[in-house]
């Protein structure tokens, strides 16, 4: 072997190389890509499930809070009507 032939085979292997690690980035960049998009997209469905959640307690809280201001209304309403049914009934005689 001559040192010309040598340098041919360490230029083609270098080649061959060059193209396997071209092949490979080219297949590896868009997946490395889509794993980074599919991870910050699990990030931001965790945080909206959790925005959720804490939405529907909030919300709920309130639901039952107004629930219970709109029950102890109703009672003294139901309170005041007994109250005046009773003079009403002893105040006018029955017929």
């Amino acid at each position: 072997m001559t040192n010309t032939e040598i340098i041919q085979n360490i230029v083609n292997a270098t080649l061959l190389l060059g193209m396997l690690f071209t092949v490979y980035k080219s297949f590896r960049g868009p997946q490395e890509k889509t794993e980074k998009q599919d991870a910050v997209f699990a990030e931001q469905l965790k945080q909206l499930r959790l925005e959720f959640t804490n939405l529907k307690d909030n919300h709920i809280h309130s639901l039952d809070v107004k629930l219970d201001g709109a029950i102890s209304s109703i009672n003294a309403q139901a309170i005041e009507t007994a109250k005046l049914s009773t003079i009403i009934n002893e105040r006018i005689p029955m017929k």
